[in-house]
């Protein structure tokens, strides 16, 4: 039987300090993957989930992307647990499930205090209390997330 939809493969990057390691998989199933990739990052390229050297960083993914024909692949990449901050917060109970993100957008800063500007975040584990709500906060710094995007694109990679 034909089909007419692509299989749309996605590249699953994850960076350490020391190794750069991609998954492929057809985007659906986790189970149905390739062969995984595993390239060694020199001493000093990332250091504490940041790119310090980034022509480094870019000319080892360009040549993943190069060797296992990944060019203008659709990719993820999950931010270095260096990088992550997670909080768990109170927030009142007359917020609503789906205001939760906006809630914690305006108290950043004020009643919610992260080491960095500028956050890139996102809420789990949201539980009723009696009073409050409790919530669990992942939040990386929107900067390093960006470097990282732009290198993969220039590395001719769809984050």
């Amino acid at each position: 039987m034909f089909s007419f939809r692509r299989n749309k493969r996605i590249a699953n990057f994850v960076v350490e300090d020391y190794a750069v390691r991609v998954v492929i998989n057809n985007g659906v199933e986790l189970s149905v993957t390739e062969e995984p990739i595993e390239e060694v990052l020199p001493e000093g390229v990332v250091k504490n989930g940041k790119i310090i050297d980034e022509a480094a960083f870019l000319g080892m993914v360009e040549e993943i992307v190069r060797v296992h024909g990944l060019k203008g692949m659709n990719m993820r990449f999950y931010v270095p647990n260096a990088l992550i901050i997670k909080l768990d917060v109170d927030i009142p109970n007359d917020v609503i499930n789906e205001e939760v993100k906006q809630y914690i957008t305006m108290e950043i800063g004020h009643t919610i205090h992260l080491p960095f500007k500028n956050p890139h975040f996102d809420v789990y584990h949201i539980q009723d209390m009696e009073e409050t709500k409790k919530v669990t906060l992942f939040a990386a710094p929107e900067e390093e997330i960006m470097q990282y995007t732009e290198l993969f694109f220039e590395a001719k990679l769809k984050p």
